[in-house]
């Protein structure tokens, strides 16, 4: 009687079982490797080393890096130890890290922040000088489309918007917007910000996917002293004057007249309606100064030689 009549195995399935055990080995071996329950059994230590960082004990650190432990290897909330040097004040401690090799761009997945962006948020320019020293991106966005210029601005971080510009951060970078930095400057009122950004050659005629300049956001946005800024800086006027009749903004309808800007005759009629329904009659006086007062159809009349500039369109 042959094997296979006796119940026994042919030679070929043999060799495939072989085969498929071999296969399970490998497989097994890679997921030793590559389980994600080893990130899991270390976060505990990683979470003790970001204790050690905000308590700036450097020489924790330097035993862990001797022992080969990966100081870039994110705690529980993400974030590496360079990241908890940087919040906590500690440039040594950041120093130190950076010398044992940690990425000095490792970003956060919960929010796509490197270190820098903490540094920026946190108005530290000796963190920005040597996060940049060492090669971190100053124009690389997060998750909210904001670069660290962007988030200077935002955050009023006015010595870190110094120090970007200094180290080389692009100025030109835009949103998926369409927005630069002196574009938020511009809708938040960050004065100081605006100026600087303006100092350093931002465009000021540079548009959004809105087709807005800095000059429109701030109009839109009734930040008077920022369109100023940006009008003294030689800001083109285009229909920032309907805007501002729109909001009634009477410091930028004033700043807009005293420039000569054009006014039509539809947005004049609707400045004229809400002066009377207010009754303000020290306004009524500056737009009749300017040439401009109220005519039998409750619209803007130049007087002769008036200065300010009536569109019938």
């Amino acid at each position: 009687m042959s094997a296979n009549a006796q119940g026994g195995w042919p030679q070929n399935r043999s060799s495939e079982l072989a085969v498929v055990f071999l296969l399970l080995m490998g497989l097994a071996a890679m997921y030793m490797l590559l389980r994600p329950d080893r990130v899991v059994q270390a976060q505990p230590q990683a979470d003790q080393l970001r204790m050690a960082v905000r308590l700036n004990d450097m020489e924790a650190i330097k035993r862990q890096v001797a022992a080969g432990f990966d100081i870039d290897l994110p705690a529980s909330q993400g974030t590496t130890l360079l990241a908890e040097a940087v919040a906590a004040g500690h440039i040594q401690m950041a120093s130190l890290l950076l010398q044992s090799g940690s990425r000095v761009d490792a970003i956060n997945p919960a929010t796509g922040e490197t270190p820098l962006f903490i540094a920026v948020r946190a108005n530290r320019p000796d963190f920005i000088r040597l996060l940049m020293t060492n090669g971190a991106d100053p124009d690389r966005m997060n998750l909210a489309n904001r670069t660290p210029l962007m988030v200077a601005v935002e955050s009023r971080a006015m010595l870190a918007l110094e120090q970007l510009l200094l180290s080389g951060a692009a100025i030109t970078r835009r949103t998926p917007q369409g927005e630069n930095a002196l574009m938020q400057a511009a809708r938040q009122g960050a004065l100081p910000e605006a100026d600087r950004l303006i100092n350093a050659d931002a465009p000021l005629e540079e548009r959004n996917l809105n087709r807005e300049t800095a000059l429109t956001i701030a109009v839109k946005n009734g930040q008077a002293a920022v369109a100023k800024l940006l009008l003294d800086s030689g800001a083109v006027i285009h229909n920032e004057m309907d805007i501002a009749v729109q909001i009634y903004n009477k410091t930028i309808i004033r700043m807009l007249l005293e420039r000569n800007s054009t006014i039509s005759d539809a947005t004049s009629q609707t400045l004229m309606r809400r002066v009377k329904q207010e009754g303000d009659l020290e306004f009524m006086a500056f737009l009749a100064s300017y040439g401009l007062e109220r005519g039998p159809n409750v619209g803007l009349q130049p007087l002769p030689g008036s200065a300010a500039r009536v569109s019938t369109h």
